[in-house]
Formats: structure tokens, sequence, C-alpha cells
């Protein structure tokens, strides 16, 4: 049982995609001001945005972002999105990880680790 709650936890912690994430941001910088800026400095950028946020379960980015169109007038610095994101998905990983320790095995895989 606690086998079957700690993989049911991985799913719902699994990576969000990337285009999924582009998507996101682009709502987000459409509900927000956002500073002007060459095209060149807006692709790496995406790109940094998009390797930060696919570390998040994508329900978590969507939430995050959604909170932040809400409650910001400008559109988040990395740092901002990652820390909402973190504050997000805190319970779900602390939740897991207590599970994935309640395991009969699971010093047994740490030492074998």
């Amino acid at each position: 049982m606690l086998r079957a709650a700690v993989a049911a936890f991985d799913s719902v912690l699994r990576p969000a995609d990337e285009r999924s994430v582009l998507k996101a941001l682009a709502r987000l910088k459409i509900s927000t001001a956002y500073r002007n800026q060459y095209e060149d400095d807006a692709e790496f950028e995406r790109r940094v945005y998009v390797v930060e946020l696919c570390q998040f379960p994508l329900d978590v980015v969507l939430e995050a972002c959604q909170r932040w169109a809400r409650r910001e007038k400008w559109f988040p610095t990395i740092s901002e999105i990652r820390d909402e994101c973190q504050w997000l998905v805190r319970y779900r990983r602390v939740t897991r990880d207590a599970l994935a320790n309640a395991l009969p095995d699971h010093g047994q895989e740490q030492a074998s680790a």
C-alpha cells in the first residue's frame, strides 16, 4: 500500500513538458507588464525559464502563473516564479519523501545505492 502511495505521488510530481510551460509563460506574459527587449534576448530568456520551470509538475506551473498574474503587475523574475512553484509543490514532495522513508526496505535501498 505504501509503494502504491509513493507511486501515486511520483506521478503527480512528474515534470512538466516544455511546450506546456511555454504556453503558460505566454499567458503570463500577456497578463502582466513586461519590459521591452531584443528578440535574441527574449529567446534566450524563454529557454532559461523553460529549463527552470520544467522541474515542476505542470499543474504547479500553471497555478503559479495564474496566482502571479492575479496578484502582480509585472512579469516575474525566474527566481520569483520558481519560488512560487516551490511553495506550491512543497507538501507533495514532503509527503512523498515521508511515505518513501516509511517503506520497510527503505534503509536497505539507501545502503546499497
